[in-house]
């Protein structure tokens, strides 16, 4: 869905789709799956790991040359929640919980409306994106895209 959103804003900037990718989505997955699981938002692990490190990590290699430069790769991020909120009542939780439609335009939304992240999404010589979407013990929603 997050991949659909985004082939749109390309497109209505005249911007070629980005063709889906497996191996790159396999890399992002593994990102939000660590920030995930040790409670961390960042584009570097806590052992100082980035998005670089993570694509050889994941074998993946990006190499654009445009003029007289390479461009290695690109990464956004976003973290959101599975419900907008939450009620008690007489000691029983409510949930406004959030689709899956919600969750994937809110997080275009948000990057759209940052400088960074637009500029990633609307970056004329990326060709691919993979995107990797894990959810938290805390119900938390990691989203990690990645570009090539």
């Amino acid at each position: 869905m997050i991949h659909g959103l985004i082939n749109r804003e390309r497109l209505a900037e005249n911007l070629a789709p980005l063709a889906w990718d497996a191996s790159l989505a396999a890399v992002a997955h593994g990102h939000s799956a660590d920030m995930a699981r040790r409670s961390y938002f960042s584009h570097d692990s806590p052992e100082g790991e980035d998005f670089e490190a993570r694509y050889r990590k994941g074998q993946y290699k990006c190499a654009l040359r445009t003029g007289n430069v390479i461009h290695l790769g690109a990464e956004n991020l976003a973290r959101g929640s599975l419900y907008a909120s939450v009620t008690t009542r007489n000691g029983v939780e409510y949930f406004d919980w959030n689709s899956e439609e919600k969750i994937a335009s809110t997080t275009v939304r948000g990057w759209m409306a940052s400088p960074g992240h637009r500029a990633n999404i609307l970056t004329a010589y990326w060709r691919h994106e993979g995107i990797g979407i894990v959810i938290a013990p805390d119900r938390k929603v990691y989203v990690t895209q990645n570009f090539c």
